[in-house]
């Protein structure tokens, strides 16, 4: 296994490759022994770094292919915009889904060969600005969601090419976009009223069905929706050729089976009502899909805090400082066996004897401070959604969430910036994370480098990359 040294591109980042077969070991492990020779060459600084496999965002481009042939992807830059990574998509077939003009740029100046005919824009609200840019550049097909938005883009009613957004159906999704996005079918046909007043042309329609969904059924809704709206539009004379079916396609390291489920309905769906030679072109949006498992975190734990935390306490109940201090002072002794041992059965043993009062309820709670935050590229919003494990780099060994509570224990990890708001996960049970050492954290890739900011001090984590296209391109 090779590693290629000092290769750079023309941002800041350290890029480093490995010169691995796609399908001789799996991304993990290849990562931990990468991780391992980039701490033991990282001598000066302990910062948190990325490692993108190249090789997973090529499998999920023939994943792709292979469950919903008919449909094409165009990648939400927004997700991650990494030049070497949307250069891997864009060899294996894929397009851009593009908010302004400043992800138009980024596609343009980072993708070579990439054209506007490439990209779709797909921001409901977008500034005259942009219209004009991607009209210039070719990339015409662009979505609005309101009357007032067709007026922006009558001086370039030559070129554009308009998408209704609709109200996706998202009705066992955990975060919705319908209050912000998408019309309703009285707004809609407005629309298209005005589009036939203003002489504009609407090609087709797009949806959303929301983050964290719990039935893939929403999108055979949706499509169904569309192809009712579809009808509606071609009575009225447009010409229908385009259907957006949005984002949202499971991606993670675990949401294979997931992901399957959703390409059967997709495809039953468009088979009854898009069905093969209609003459209409269907795209997608992925984003996570494509991003979240190809990157993993490697941060460092820089310090762990035990405290002890008397939840006994209430305002006119005990409230001499010198008693607290006296009933928690035997908890202290049980603690440290606690913390060495990281079992409840010294807690259970200590109020089984008498050495600790059951009535007063004492948590055990283990803090673990890591070298990165929520609030640079550990993902915010998103972070519910995201299923992310936790692994050791020193060994073949996962932070297991272990299934069970302990009432009197926790384990909180927080980010090291001075917010008090950055915190990344809480369990509830000990873990035994140990100070100085490395962590892998996976389905990091959606929305993580999107967000960074270098907050409180803490720097842009740089990245590596695995595969044969990190070396070719490099």
């Amino acid at each position: 296994m090779g590693f290629v040294e000092d290769t750079k591109m023309p941002t800041t980042e350290e890029i480093t490759a490995i010169n691995v077969d796609p399908w001789e070991s799996s991304t993990l492990a290849d990562c931990r022994k990468f991780a391992t020779e980039i701490i033991r060459r990282q001598t000066q600084f302990d910062e948190a770094f990325f490692i993108c496999d190249l090789r997973d965002a090529e499998y999920k481009c023939k994943l792709w292919r292979e469950s919903m042939p008919r449909v094409v992807p165009y990648y939400a830059v927004k997700s991650n915009p990494d030049p070497l990574f949307t250069q891997v998509l864009f060899r294996n077939g894929v397009k851009f889904d593009c908010s302004n003009q400043r992800e138009m740029n980024f596609v343009l100046d980072n993708v070579p060969g990439a054209k506007g005919s490439d990209m779709v824009i797909s921001n409901t609200t977008k500034c005259i600005k942009d219209i004009a840019f991607g009209c210039e550049i070719g990339a015409t097909l662009m979505t609005v969601d309101s009357v007032e938005e067709l007026e922006k883009i009558v001086p370039f009613r030559k070129k554009a090419e308009i998408l209704v957004r609709l109200q996706g159906s998202e009705h066992t999704s955990k975060i919705t976009f319908n209050r912000k996005f998408g019309a309703s079918d009285e707004t809609i046909i407005k629309i298209l009223i005005r589009c036939k007043e203003l002489n504009l042309k609407v090609v087709g329609t797009h949806f959303h069905v929301g983050l964290g969904f719990e039935s893939p059924l929403i999108y055979d809704e949706s499509i169904q929706r569309s192809r009712a709206i579809f009808d509606v539009a071609e009575e009225m004379g447009f010409k229908m050729t385009v259907l957006n079916i949005g984002g949202s396609f499971p991606g993670g390291v675990r949401r294979r089976k997931q992901f399957s489920q959703v390409a059967a309905v997709v495809q039953g769906s468009l088979e009854r009502n898009f069905p093969v030679g209609c003459g209409v072109k269907v795209i997608a949006e992925p984003g996570q899909f494509f991003s979240t498992s190809a990157w993993i975190l490697c941060a460092k734990v820089v310090a762990v805090k035990d405290t002890v935390i008397d939840q006994t306490y209430t305002t006119g109940a005990s409230t001499d400082l010198k008693a607290r201090m006296s009933r928690m002072q035997p908890m202290y002794k049980v603690f440290n066996q606690l913390s060495e041992s990281h079992s409840q059965k010294h807690l259970d043993d200590a109020v089984a004897e008498g050495t600790v009062e059951d009535e007063h309820h004492i948590v055990h709670m283990r803090n673990v401070f890591l070298n990165e935050s929520r609030f640079n590229v550990i993902p915010r919003a998103t972070l519910p959604l995201l299923d992310l494990r936790f692994y050791r780099v020193s060994r073949d060994e996962e932070f297991a969430d272990v299934g069970h509570k302990e009432p009197d224990s926790k384990t909180v990890l927080w980010g090291a910036t001075c917010n008090p708001f950055d915190q990344i996960l809480e369990w509830d049970h000990v873990i035994d994370f140990k100070c100085n050492e490395w962590i892998l954290i996976d389905n990091m890739g959606t929305y993580s480098r999107a967000f960074q900011c270098g907050f409180n001090g803490f720097g842009i984590p740089p990245v590596h990359y695995i595969g044969q296209t990190a070396h070719k391109a490099a």
